[in-house]
C-alpha cells in the first residue's frame, strides 16, 4: 500500500515523497513478505505511524495502482497476472516524521510521471479535479 501525504503552500499543492534506491517514491509497505503478513488494516497503521505518527486518523482511499505481470519470475512476490495496490491519504493535515521531500506535480513531473501511482498524484493535486475515494476507510 501506498500513502500520499499532502500540503497547500504559497506556491501550490506539494505531495511528499522518501528516498528510495530507485530515486524519490509515495511512502509505501508491503503486506505480505515471506512467511508475515498483515491485514489492511494493521499494514495502513504501520505505514501512517512510520510515515507520520497519526494511526489514530481517517485516511481514505483515493485510488488503486494496477500492477499487471501476466508471466512473473520465481521471485516476483506479489498477487498475479494483477496486483491492485491501494493509496491511501489522511483525512487531516499531518506532517511527515520520516526522511523526505515535498515536491510540487511541476518539479517532480520528469522524474515521476513514469510511476503507477503518478496518474492518482496528479488527479489529487490537481485543483479542478472532482473529489472522491472508495468507500471504506481503515
Amino acid at each position: 500500500m501506498r500513502l500520499l501525504l499532502v500540503r497547500h503552500t504559497a506556491g501550490g499543492a506539494e505531495f511528499f515523497c522518501v528516498p528510495t534506491s530507485r530515486g524519490l517514491d509515495l511512502p509505501s509497505l508491503a503486506l505480505a513478505r515471506g512467511t508475515t503478513s498483515l491485514t489492511a488494516a494493521e499494514g495502513l497503521a504501520l505505514l501512517a505511524t512510520t510515515t507520520h505518527g497519526r494511526a489514530d486518523i481517517e485516511h481514505l482511499c483515493v485510488g488503486y495502482v494496477r500492477n499487471v505481470v501476466p508471466h512473473p519470475d520465481p521471485s516476483y512476490p506479489h498477487p498475479t497476472p494483477w496486483a491492485h495496490v491501494p493509496v491511501f491519504e489522511p483525512a487531516g493535515t499531518v506532517e511527515p516524521t520520516c526522511d523526505g521531500t515535498w515536491v510540487s506535480l511541476d518539479t517532480a513531473r520528469s522524474e515521476l510521471s513514469v510511476r503507477h501511482w503518478w496518474p492518482i498524484v496528479e488527479h489529487r493535486l490537481d485543483p479542478s479535479a472532482s473529489t472522491g475515494g472508495c468507500p471504506q476507510v481503515f
